[in-house]
């Protein structure tokens, strides 16, 4: 429900912009950035424990807009 509920490319536009305007291409897609950090403070979890949790739990790849394929594949 909350990802539904967010403003993803207002999100995106926000983010783009404090990136400035860097020559190379950011790593990661703006919502799983944005999402990813959403995760990490609604769990309340430690910067070294996101990952994992992402990796193991597909309602938190759902929510930053992964449908099937794992991400952050080790």
């Amino acid at each position: 429900l909350l990802a539904a509920m967010l403003p993803w490319a207002k999100l995106a536009e926000v983010y783009a912009r404090r990136l400035g305007k860097a020559k190379w291409r950011p790593a990661l897609s703006s919502r799983v950035a944005i999402g990813a950090l959403i995760i990490k403070h609604k769990l309340r979890l430690p910067d070294e424990e996101v990952i994992p949790a992402i990796q193991e739990n597909p309602y938190l790849q759902y929510f930053l807009g992964h449908s099937e394929a794992p991400i952050f594949s080790q």
